[in-house]
Formats: structure tokens, sequence, C-alpha cells
């Protein structure tokens, strides 16, 4: 999620121009606003949108409807694990959202920050 400002730094970072890790440790930054604004506008018009998870589940009320199917195979069950799993999968984004969102919140008024010198780089490709 774009709302924090540092998709240039880790570019120079994982380049190797910059100095490493001691790059995101010695140089601040900050939350960009507009961003922030953005963001919080298409999460509370229910995300979908610009890389953000939906916010509604999948239905899952399919299930009744395939009941003559169900009685024949395993089709209707494996429908309903699907959007289980779909479901479960959301909620794990949402939460994602909502937490980055809630320290983006927190930290918008604060003019820089720093990130640790012991950041963990080994996920970013």
């Amino acid at each position: 999620m774009a709302v924090i400002v540092m998709h240039k730094m880790m570019g120079l970072v994982m380049s190797g121009h910059g100095m490493g890790v001691g790059y995101t440790w010695e140089h601040q930054v900050e939350v960009s606003r507009k961003i922030l604004d953005v963001v919080e506008r298409l999460w509370a018009d229910g995300g979908n949108i610009a890389g953000l998870v939906n916010r509604e589940d999948v239905s899952s009320h399919t299930r009744f409807l395939c009941l003559r199917i169900q009685k024949r195979s395993n089709y209707g069950n494996g429908v309903l694990e699907r959007r289980k799993k779909i479901n479960r999968e959301r909620h794990s984004l949402r939460c994602d959202v909502e937490l980055k969102l809630s320290m983006a919140r927190k930290m918008k008024d604060e003019e820089g920050f720093y990130y640790p010198h012991n950041l963990d780089f080994k996920d970013i490709p």
C-alpha cells in the first residue's frame, strides 16, 4: 500500500545506490496526506479498486441452490469451501489494510520518522 512514501528509498536500497539498510535508518520518511486521503476515500467506498481488497464477503447462499447437484456430487461442497476460503483471505487482507491505515493516520501529523536499522527486507523482490 502506497500510503507511506518509501518506494523511492526502497529502489535505492535494492539497487545498491544507497547505503543498504543503513539508508532507511538515516533518512526520514513521512506519510503523504494526499495519498492517505485518496486511500481512505477508496476504502470508505468499499475497496475493490486500485489493489485494495473488497470489504464485502463472497455470498455463501448458493449452497441452498445447489442441493440437487450436491446430492449427486461434491460440487456444492467444493463451491462452499472455495467461498469460505476467499472470505477468510479477504478478512486477513482487510485486517492488514486497517492496521496500515491506522498507523498512517497516527503518523500523518509527524513531520517525519525513521525506520529501525534492523528492518527485514528478505521478502522484497
